[in-house]
């Protein structure tokens, strides 16, 4: 009876992340809603099948594209968040308990999907540090350009 639950469930969640590949509705708002619920509806207790199951039918892949690049402080200044401004951290968390959970049953899966599951988190690294290097550089140039124009005025004084 349990194996049949849970054949039950993985065949749900496959819906739920088909559903989420696929992004052909018309109002982007309802779009956004949609993947809204459905990334809360995944958030659920996972088990060793379960984070096979995610990997294999794409769910990681869909997370990483909707929650990359993901700016934490930009959701602390929103009083009233819109789901476009949910959805990358509720994405973004949905995936950290997975590559947690990847991590606590290390033992009991696959070689192929740990090495899945490294990769896209070398990706988002990878993704997080050129957010961070285009981020300072952007800081860098106008700190130099307000400093170049304070240098010409102080230049003209003489």
């Amino acid at each position: 009876m349990q194996q049949r639950i849970a054949r039950t469930v993985h065949i749900i969640y496959k819906h739920l992340v088909s559903s989420l590949l696929q992004h052909e509705q018309p109002d982007k708002g309802l779009r956004e809603r949609l993947c809204l619920l459905t990334v809360f509806a995944l958030s659920v207790r996972y088990e060793a099948a379960d984070l096979s199951l995610a990997v294999s039918s794409g769910l990681l892949d869909a997370l990483v594209r909707m929650c990359c690049p993901y700016d934490p402080p930009a959701l602390r200044h929103t009083p009233h968040p819109s789901p476009s401004d949910l959805l990358p951290h509720a994405t973004h968390t949905l995936f950290q308990i997975l590559t947690i959970l990847t991590g606590y049953y290390a033992e009991d899966i696959s070689t192929s999907v740990l090495g899945q599951v490294m990769n896209l988190l070398y990706l988002q690294v990878e993704n997080l540090a050129n957010h961070i290097i285009k981020a300072n550089e952007t800081s860098w140039t106008s700190f130099s350009i307000v400093n170049l124009q304070f240098l010409k005025r102080k230049r003209m004084w003489r």
